[in-house]
């Protein structure tokens, strides 16, 4: 089974920090530049002016690279080894002479130490891999890290379909949270010429209940939309069609949530991914229904034959009289 590697904890807000103080400087550690090599985005690291990486990584990502070169010289932790030698805007910058005890009780590695105490001593923003450590910076490092994200950099590449085309990349490798729009489904679904059974668009349907679920909903129907307003007739209704079944099995699966509930029904945890899914399922479909029934036929007929085998009657033709409701509002 593939690690589920946060790289982001996909609130906007943060992303929108993050781009906002954008800097030509950085520093990173070792997992960050793997990272950044096995899915092939060397390229973005063009976007700085200079990069600045510790000894103690460099070790770190040759002792990566002597372990990969069994699978060849071209190996992701090679490739990430020769850009430190090839790259003009990376420099090599000394450790920290220790560590300190806090960071060895929570068992922080040497290099990522170094990493992030030589971003905070010349004031630079860290380039991070892995969201979760942050919460322990507070407990190890005085003052403020100023930290981006990988996410960060792809909303400030200049080239957008490249920046498209490598969020694709994170979404189909399992890596979270990966930040996307409508834009960049329709890019994904344009370069297989608006054929929805050639293109996999199954990366942007990974949504779970410890998610935003509604802004996926809201992704999905502002999609809709456009391909609708471009004339995509044939791949609007084919993907309403995937999104009616990706909403009926996130209903089957709140169902067992709402089941846990019956035998504990203090259950917190069961509560809050319960009513999360079908707030979801609700808000997703009365919406689909509006943008249908507005744009008429040959869309409308969808709403009358859709067929759910687990979302109930009752809330489908309670997403139907919302969706008549919000027709009338903006009459």
């Amino acid at each position: 089974m593939a690690l589920k590697m946060r790289i982001f904890s996909g609130d906007n807000t943060l992303l929108t920090d993050e781009a906002a103080r954008f800097e030509n400087k950085i520093v990173l550690d070792a997992l960050s530049l793997l990272i950044i090599s096995k899915m092939d985005m060397l390229p973005i690291l063009d976007v700085f002016e200079e990069i600045h990486i510790t000894s103690s990584n460099v070790i770190k990502i040759k002792s990566e690279c002597m372990d990969g070169l069994t699978r060849g010289r071209h190996s992701f932790a090679y490739r990430a080894y020769k850009a430190i030698e090839s790259f003009e805007n990376i420099y090599i910058r000394p450790d920290s002479p220790e560590i300190s005890d806090v960071a060895q009780q929570f068992h922080i590695p040497k290099y990522l130490y170094d990493a992030v105490v030589y971003a905070v001593e010349n004031d630079m923003p860290f380039l991070y891999a892995d969201e979760m450590i942050l919460h322990l910076f507070k407990f190890i490092f005085e003052g403020t890290v100023k930290t981006i994200s990988i996410s960060s950099i792809l909303r400030n590449l200049p080239q957008a379909d490249v920046a498209k085309d490598y969020v694709y990349r994170l979404l189909k490798s399992n890596y979270q949270f990966i930040n996307f729009n409508a834009y960049d489904m329709y890019y994904q679904i344009s370069q297989n010429g608006f054929d929805l059974s050639k293109a996999d668009i199954e990366p942007f349907f990974r949504c779970k209940s410890d998610h935003d679920m509604l802004s996926f909903g809201n992704v999905y129907c502002h999609l809709l939309e456009r391909l609708i307003y471009e004339k995509q007739k044939d791949c609007a209704i084919d993907f309403v069609s995937y999104v009616f079944k990706f909403i009926d099995k996130t209903s089957r699966r709140s169902e067992y949530y709402k089941r846990m509930l019956e035998y504990n029904e203090d259950s917190v945890e069961c509560k809050i991914k319960y009513y999360t899914m079908q707030r979801f399922v609700m808000h997703t479909l009365a919406w689909l229904f509006e943008i249908l029934y507005f744009y008429g036929e040959p869309y409308s007929f969808l709403i009358e034959e859709c067929k759910f085998e687990y979302i109930s009657h009752e809330v489908v033709e309670k997403a139907k009289l919302y969706c008549l409701e919000g027709q009338a509002t903006n009459k």
